[in-house]
């Protein structure tokens, strides 16, 4: 990207570091005991779940393929066929 756009997007990000307060939606803002807020963390640490789960998933699958690459190169170099 060019430095002048970035620059440019920097000064239009810099006030809202300025803020003396955070703006928190009605749910985050309300009572951190309630059971609305249990039900969102217990949400948000499901989805985090999920998330990994399928990222450990795509992990697994590339060491699998680069293992079986690695075998069937390494078979190959042992008995070329002709």
């Amino acid at each position: 990207m060019n430095h002048r756009i970035l620059n440019k997007l920097g000064l239009l990000v810099w006030p809202l570091g300025l803020t003396k307060e955070a703006h928190a939606c009605a749910v985050c803002f309300g009572d951190p005991n309630s059971k609305m807020s249990h039900g969102i963390i217990a949400a948000m640490y499901f989805l985090l779940g999920v998330i990994i789960s399928v990222l450990a998933g795509i992990a697994w699958t590339a060491f699998r393929w680069a293992k079986r690459t690695k075998d069937i190169e390494t078979k190959n170099l042992a008995h070329p066929s002709s």
